[in-house]
């Protein structure tokens, strides 16, 4: 006797979805992927046959994300008829090498791409309910091979009326200071051939939709000559559960027991204080259980600006000495070491409290913990954001910006930076982050004789991105006045130069804080350029009390699973109707080249010596 999910999917309403990407280690592109599958199995009515498609989806990070998926379907929606399948294509590993010529490169990526098609359940679906193949990041040129394999799948799905359609979502450019992705992709035939690379980036098939994560990078890809009607913005989805999730410090005695705790007499906040303390004794930094914690949940590299964080921790504690930074992460590659290795060595030197890298030791993402014997041995982030005070980013560079996100959900301001880029959607929602600034400027007059040195290492930067963009970069003069023009403002009535601390390298912007340490009354000549600055550390005022509020709710209601949900079945739907469109193809040449997008990356107005 045929069960319900025998005729369901003889109805056609199973909806089919392959997840592919390079890998399924952790990482960001991970954790995207995997709430986009939560999305998927809230917002199918009927169900769901997700298939996890990467070079180790038969390894043990593959393993976990299936098993977790298919426990989270089966305890959130045990009615529907979800399946989490595993797909394991060698060819889509990490693999920048070059072939010996095009011929040779496009066997290989039709080999690849054959391979895929014959692997995932194609055959399954029908025009009504087509598979849809959900690429992540495949432009951005880990694995050149995927790249135009991706191109060749959609091609043949396109030319034999096959019933699927590929979702292209770009996390990444490669033409963003990735240098190393960039050459990859011109180089993949084993000449320099930008064109072709183009090509194989942005193919033009009718059965792509493609997907960004913000209207900026829509924009930019729609200058590649892609129409808009086939772009979509498509922001990540926030684990609200994760944020809004009790502290231990919160948990009732059943909710503890749960988890294999009882309350001692020392609450958990204190217990993760003095863990804090212990690490900071053991590392050389000073943590004090008695001063206000401001969180940096980061990794201390270049494009995080710590240095700022640092600089707005030492005027904080000029007005009023009871603040200490603890930021998360240290650096990995070996260029972040350096500068994450110089600041610590500054904060120890100058006894700051500042604590860094904590978080290998002590933390787990979200409202994660790991309790053995009764005993915490990692808290969730979410029991250090109870024991903060507020949030600080100073990132000069992201993708999604998670961080403008999340600490809202846990009831904490976050302040700092703004970048208008990454924040212009969230406000269009109707997020609130006015109290944050766009730019921290520095008398131009403070740098002495180090602007020249500041200005050569841009000019050698720009000559090295453009060497490797395959475009000839302008000359020393012409470059000089440009970087003028677009690094240095006038200030006031007096026409003050000033530059931005994010425009300076990491070595001038460690003398100025030393400068800092020796001459404090300099950071109040900095609070007179920055009238933000005065009303920085007024944030658990009435007023900002509403923001935190506000904000909570513009999170919980645009970026949880149901609106992620929400917007994959307009795309969706959206992507369906390829199967029935049938343009000529005249109108859907593209330029065969990326130079538009080199142009916006390679501007000097969007160029930090930081990134």
């Amino acid at each position: 006797m045929r069960n319900d999910q025998d005729r369901q999917q003889e109805a056609g309403l199973i909806r089919r979805v392959g997840l592919l990407h390079y890998h399924l280690a952790g990482g960001g592109v991970h954790t995207v992927m995997m709430n986009q599958a939560r999305a998927m199995i809230a917002g199918f009515e009927t169900g769901v046959h997700i298939e996890l498609i990467s070079h180790d989806a038969e390894q043990p990070a593959g393993k976990r994300a299936q098993a977790e998926l298919q426990q989270w379907a089966q305890e959130k929606y045990p009615e529907k008829d979800v399946r989490i399948g595993l797909v394991e294509v060698a060819g889509l590993g990490y693999d920048d090498s070059p072939a010996s010529s095009r011929i040779e490169f496009m066997e290989q990526a039709g080999t690849l791409a054959e391979e895929i098609l014959g692997r995932i359940s194609l055959k399954e679906c029908s025009r009504e309910m087509p598979y849809i193949l959900h690429c992540h990041n495949m432009n951005v040129g880990k694995n050149p091979r995927a790249t135009a394999a991706v191109k060749l799948i959609a091609e043949r799905m396109e030319a034999e009326d096959l019933p699927g359609w590929v979702l292209y979502q770009m996390h990444d450019f490669a033409e963003d200071n990735r240098a190393r992705c960039w050459r990859a992709l011109r180089r993949c035939t084993g000449v320099s051939d930008a064109e072709f690379a183009a090509e194989i980036m942005y193919p033009s098939s009718e059965r792509i939709i493609w997907a960004c994560i913000n209207t900026a990078d829509r924009e930019l890809l729609q200058r590649v000559g892609i129409e808009g009607d086939r772009t979509v913005v498509l922001p990540n989805a926030v684990d609200i559960g994760a944020f809004t999730g009790a502290a231990l410090d919160e948990m009732n005695v059943e909710q503890l027991r749960g988890l294999g705790l009882e309350r001692g007499e020392v609450g958990f906040g204190e217990m993760l204080k003095r863990r804090i303390g212990e690490y900071a004794e053991r590392k050389g930094f000073l943590f004090d259980a008695g001063r206000k914690i401001l969180l940096a949940p980061v990794k201390a590299i270049r494009r995080k600006n710590i240095y700022e964080s640092v600089l707005l921790l030492m005027e904080l504690n000029r007005c009023e000495d009871v603040y200490q930074l603890l930021v998360t992460l240290d650096a990995r590659n070996q260029e972040d070491k350096e500068y994450s290795e110089a600041i610590e060595g500054f904060v120890r030197d100058n006894h700051l409290p500042i604590v860094f890298g904590l978080g290998h030791e002590l933390l787990k993402p979200g409202s994660q913990r790991e309790i053995r014997g009764g005993e915490v041995k990692m808290f969730g982030l979410v029991d250090m954001l109870h024991i903060c005070e507020a949030v600080v980013t100073t990132s000069v560079q992201e993708g999604f910006g998670y961080a403008f996100h999340e600490p809202w959900l846990a009831g904490k301001a976050v302040l700092g930076r703004n970048i208008a880029k990454v924040t212009k959607d969230f406000c269009d929602n109707g997020m609130r982050l006015e109290h944050l600034y766009d730019c921290l400027l520095i008398p131009h007059s403070w740098l002495a004789d180090e602007w020249d040195e500041i200005a050569g290492a841009y000019y050698e930067k720009n000559k090295k991105l453009h060497r490797a963009a395959g475009i000839e970069a302008i000359g020393e003069d012409e470059f000089a006045e440009a970087l003028t023009r677009t690094k240095v403002h006038q200030l006031g009535e007096r026409g003050e130069a000033t530059v931005d601390w994010a425009n300076l390298s990491s070595s001038c912007q460690l003398r100025l804080l030393q400068e800092f340490i020796v001459n404090p009354s300099r950071l109040k000549e900095l609070v007179w350029t920055n009238e933000e600055l005065t009303a920085f550390p007024c944030w658990r005022n009435e007023s900002v009390s509403a923001i935190i509020s506000h904000n909570k709710n513009v999170v919980a209601s645009h970026y949880d699973l149901r609106a992620t949900a929400q917007r994959l079945r307009e795309i969706q739907s959206l992507g369906d109707e390829l199967l029935d469109r049938r343009q000529d193809r005249s109108q859907t040449v593209l330029s065969g080249s990326n130079r538009a997008i080199f142009a916006q990356f390679l501007d000097l107005s969007n160029m930090r010596l930081l990134t």
